[in-house]
């Protein structure tokens, strides 16, 4: 499995016999802060310009998100944060609490 930041990295990645593709790296390195979490549009390029199987990563929060990445051609859909770190979901939820003071 690849991970890679770019559209380029995972072209070449293809290049070399990959049998898998993430999108671990993007938004990390190798590229300027992108407009958009998760890498839907790194997903959608890679879906199309390549048939190696593409594995969003990174910054998948809600339902909709892993739905659209499936929808978008995603072999699989890595969940991480939003599922195993019990203290940042809780720390979103007091956050959107009135009165709450964030800290």
């Amino acid at each position: 499995m690849a991970d890679v930041a770019t559209l380029a990295e995972g072209l070449r990645a293809a290049e070399l016999g990959f049998d898998l593709i993430a999108t671990t790296l993007h938004g990390y390195i190798g590229s300027p802060q992108p407009d958009e979490f998760p890498a839907f549009a790194l997903l959608k390029n890679l879906v199309r310009r390549t048939s190696v199987p593409i594995v969003l990563e990174g910054r998948v929060r809600t339902p909709d998100q892993l739905k659209r990445a499936f929808d978008l051609g995603a072999y699989a859909v890595v969940v991480g944060t939003a599922i195993t770190g019990v203290e940042w979901l809780v720390r979103r939820f007091i956050e959107g609490t009135p009165g709450s003071r964030r800290k």
